[in-house]
């Protein structure tokens, strides 16, 4: 199965913000200079596309989570 490099973006960008929470976005972003000056061009774009995507999803609303039913024991 292909992924396009959209998805793995958006996959990356969850996966940074779920494991670097706040400072997500800024390392990222310490990852795409650090290629740059490595002299990996394109993967320097791609990670700045990931810090982009996590600044995105800043904005954007939380997922409401599933209402939970909680079932006890008849005694």
């Amino acid at each position: 199965m292909r992924i396009s490099k959209e998805e793995a973006v958006e996959m990356y960008a969850r996966f940074w913000i779920a494991h670097h929470k706040q400072n997500a976005s800024s390392l990222a972003r310490e990852v795409a200079t650090s290629l740059k000056h490595g002299g990996d061009h394109d993967g320097h774009k791609i990670w700045n596309d990931v810090a982009d995507a996590i600044d995105q999803r800043a904005w954007d609303p939380p997922l409401k989570s599933a209402a939970v039913e909680t079932v006890t024991a008849a005694s």
